[in-house]
């Protein structure tokens, strides 16, 4: 299930404090889909929903189920990787991109480039969720300067 942004933020922080007080290491990537307005324009708002339900399927078919997986504004998801060290986040984050460029590069016979930038970030002690976010979303800013 893809959850709300009040959602998931409510069920990174319960998981967070669960790990806080047994242990464990979790990742949060944050993903931006760069330009699925553009498809919009083209192709209209039917097209665009289909492709972000593309987009979610996409993200929940390749994530466990004890991970969380978020839509946190129009063009931007995030994922909980439970029990994830910042290698594997980081990984995971270029496959599942690659994962949702490929669902849309074809939507009801339109060809579409999507373009998915994505940034990790691996919480420590009393960190809290809005601070994950962020700095996911400032990794993937870093990164994009970077490539």
């Amino acid at each position: 299930m893809i959850l709300s942004r009040p959602e998931f933020n409510r069920e990174v922080a319960r998981l967070l404090a669960l790990e806080e007080r047994y242990g464990g290491t979790s990742s949060i990537i944050y993903f931006d889909c760069d330009n699925l307005d553009q498809l919009t324009k083209k192709h209209g708002r039917n097209v665009t929903n289909a492709a972000t339900r593309k987009l979610c399927d996409t993200l929940l078919a390749h994530v466990r189920a004890c991970d969380i997986v978020g839509r946190l504004d129009k063009h931007e998801f995030g994922v909980l990787l439970v029990r994830c060290n910042p290698e594997n986040a980081w990984r995971k984050g270029a496959l599942l991109a690659e994962q949702m460029r490929v669902a849309v590069a074809e939507i009801h016979t339109h060809t579409f480039d999507l373009s998915v930038s994505f940034g990790a970030y691996t919480f420590v002690e009393r960190d809290d969720v809005a601070n994950g976010i962020k700095a996911a979303a400032k990794a993937m800013l870093e990164e994009s300067k970077r490539g």
